[in-house]
């Protein structure tokens, strides 16, 4: 019974070790997968832009352009007072 008990495995066996190359070859299948199923799929989500994020990305340009030329303003109105 010992005897029996000594001989038998715990039910795991060695994992041979795989080659690099098989693991790169694995992984560079697994990155074609994933590009494939995101083209089938349609666009990336990270194109898409909400409308309220597009609106605010345009007020900021709209703010920006609008204090440039306050700022063109301002200096050459001091200029023209020195």
């Amino acid at each position: 019974m010992i005897n029996h008990m000594i001989n038998k495995s715990c039910g795991y066996s060695k994992m041979e070790r795989e080659d690099p190359g098989e693991i790169q070859h694995r992984r560079a299948q697994f990155l074609i997968y994933k590009v494939l199923q995101q083209a089938a799929t349609g666009s990336p989500k990270r194109r898409k832009l909400s409308h309220l994020r597009l609106r605010t990305h345009r007020l900021k340009i709209r703010i920006g352009k609008t204090l440039k030329k306050l700022k063109k303003k301002i200096f050459s109105a001091i200029k023209l007072l020195k």
